[in-house]
């Protein structure tokens, strides 16, 4: 009689055996649960809220995103070359 080596092989978080005969997969429940201690859902609340602004303020909220970096990087630049312009008079006298 031959012997058969059985070897675990993983099937989706279970081991199935594979060897003379693979057993059933139990089916996975996918229904939603309604039962009388069921966790309710909640409906989601979206709340806007709306402000009336002049022509510089609504370009600043849209494009703030990129602006205040960039400004930022702007007066960093301009400090540090102010910086070496004074160093630089300084050092020459």
């Amino acid at each position: 009689m031959p012997q058969y080596q059985i070897t675990p092989v993983s099937c989706g978080g279970d081991f199935c055996y594979t060897g003379g005969s693979m057993a059933k997969q139990k089916k996975k429940r996918n229904k939603v649960y309604t039962g009388a201690d069921a966790s309710i859902t909640r409906p989601s609340v979206t709340r806007l809220k709306a402000a009336n602004r002049n022509g510089v303020q609504q370009w600043w909220f849209e494009k703030k995103r990129f602006a205040k970096p960039a400004l930022i990087t702007a007066a960093i630049v301009i400090v540090v070359i102010w910086l070496l312009l004074e160093l630089i008079r300084a050092i020459s006298g």
